[in-house]
């Protein structure tokens, strides 16, 4: 799938009411209990009655989500997860599955399974594989799944959208069959660099500090990257396992292609993070945080700084006997 494809893979979305339309009645009176739109900036926002969200959930936003699925399979050589889980899965979640993209992906390598992709927002495709199927559904509520009913929980890139990692992976270990496993994926908010070309007032160093401390002020972390292990281990999970990767951002490195992917992520998604965090957060005004997005789309096509994101793939199974 080329670049092209993958920014065009939403384009259903560019009205709200023929969107609407596309999906069903049916689907739109679930939503319409479930989901709110508003508009701010510019950007269209789902709230859900855990509170408000802090992407938008427009065009522009899911792009980004289909850019960032190809840099995740990049980075994982084409693996959809690391998890030594059946050969024949029978019921597989996906937990803020934003346009379907990976549990349609899951569906298509693995028949034998039934795959439920879950968010909070309505924006998953109508045509998908017979073996896959989406609920509008908020992670941070009480799950409402049959206990023990899945093989394999998958989520990722969850930071800031949890507000009690141990009730959710409490929730999960609860949800999963015993044997069964849990991956998730998660970034690191902050950008590292090895080289000293990255300078300390640069937009990129105060980018992480701001999402930081919008993440504090809301009360939902975006240091889930450096925690997550930890609270999977304190949940009762076995065997946990974790691995690290590098996200290099620009093709400054070896791994030029992922390179340029996680570029076009950035690229493709900044505006949508920090137009909403930085001015409701951080109270910024829209004047100076339109111009530190700006100064940001700079530095990320500075080809003299060499960064890279750190990212984080835990995976880990439910004890086979209490």
């Amino acid at each position: 799938m080329s670049m092209n494809d993958l920014v065009q893979v939403n384009a259903m979305l560019n009205d709200d009411e023929d969107y609407m339309s596309d999906i069903g009645s049916d689907t739109w009176s679930l939503c319409s209990k479930t989901s709110q739109f508003r508009w701010e900036h510019g950007r269209r926002y789902n709230d859900s009655p855990s509170g408000e969200y802090w992407v938008p959930n427009d065009e522009k936003q899911l792009n980004q989500l289909d850019i960032t699925h190809h840099m995740f399979l990049m980075a994982l050589e084409g693996k959809l997860y690391l998890a030594p889980i059946t050969e024949r899965p029978h019921r597989v979640l996906d937990v803020g599955t934003g346009t379907g993209i990976w549990a349609m992906d899951f569906a298509d390598r693995h028949p034998s399974a039934q795959v439920i992709g879950t968010d909070i927002s309505p924006t998953m495709p109508v045509h998908v594989p017979p073996n896959c199927s989406f609920e509008i559904d908020d992670a941070c509520l009480p799950w409402t799944f049959i206990p023990a009913s899945f093989d394999f929980i998958h989520a990722r890139m969850l930071y800031a959208c949890i507000e009690d990692w141990p009730r959710f992976y409490a929730q999960a270990l609860t949800t999963l069959l015993p044997g069964g496993w849990l991956e998730q994926v998660e970034v690191s908010i902050q950008f590292r660099c090895d080289d000293g070309t990255l300078a300390a007032e640069s937009p990129l160093v105060r980018w992480a500090e701001g999402f930081l401390t919008a993440g504090e002020r809301m009360g939902r972390t975006f240091a889930v990257r450096e925690n997550m292990k930890h609270w999977i281990e304190e949940a009762g999970f076995d065997n946990v396992q974790e691995r690290d990767y590098r996200l290099p951002v620009g093709t400054w490195g070896e791994q030029k292609a992922l390179g340029k992917w996680c570029q076009a992520h950035f690229e493709e998604g900044v505006e949508g993070w920090v137009l909403g965090l930085f001015t409701r957060y951080l109270q910024w005004s829209l004047e100076e945080t339109w111009e530190f997005i700006n100064e940001l789309r700079q530095a990320l096509k500075d080809p003299e700084v060499h960064t890279y994101l750190d990212m984080k793939v835990v995976w880990a199974q439910k004890p086979i006997a209490p």
